[in-house]
């Protein structure tokens, strides 16, 4: 039986080689954990991004507290899981509107790389970065407050966050880490 994208939000599960396994729901990603199925060697696919301005600061928002999963946690500019049968660009311009109101179409951006599970992470993760000066007119079901950092001040701040994506964390090392 074909999934029902239209009633349920499903997103697909892929392979150590980021080949399609399956679909299956969010919400039965979300009871059984990302990490349950990366132990079966399946996994899921994820976009982020990094909204920086013209002082080379990035802009990161702070969950709400209202957030099932880490409330309150600092978080990255723009994530989200990539739904079923979408592509990592689709998912990319998707979460940016619903998070950020930001039209990733109409704005400068850059492909910084892919993580992979091999990179300590539970997803293969496109990592993007979008140039704007501007704040974001984030979502306040998201995000509650934001800053613009300077990426050795995130790092800074994630070593004294009590939680945190690790996602987050590996991404900044990579693509942000201080030569």
């Amino acid at each position: 039986m074909e999934p029902d994208l239209q009633s349920e939000e499903y997103v697909d599960v892929v392979n150590e080689h980021d080949e399609l396994i399956r679909s299956m729901p969010l919400l039965e990603v979300r009871r059984i954990g990302p990490e349950v199925l990366a132990q079966n060697g399946e996994y899921l696919r994820g976009v982020c991004a990094f909204i920086k301005n013209g002082k080379g600061q990035l802009w990161i928002p702070r969950r709400c507290k209202y957030k099932k999963v880490l409330p309150l946690a600092l978080d990255m500019s723009i994530s989200g899981f990539v739904s079923a049968g979408e592509t990592y660009d689709q998912a990319l311009a998707r979460e940016a509107m619903e998070e950020t109101n930001i039209d990733v179409q109409r704005m400068p951006v850059k492909h910084l790389g892919l993580l992979r599970p091999r990179d300590g992470i539970n997803f293969f993760t496109n990592v993007y970065e979008v140039a704007s000066d501007e704040e974001p007119e984030y979502n306040s079901q998201e995000f509650c407050e934001s800053y613009w950092l300077h990426p050795q001040e995130l790092l800074d701040m994630l070593s004294k966050e009590q939680s945190v994506k690790n996602v987050f964390v590996v991404a900044v090392k990579k693509f942000y880490h201080p030569v």
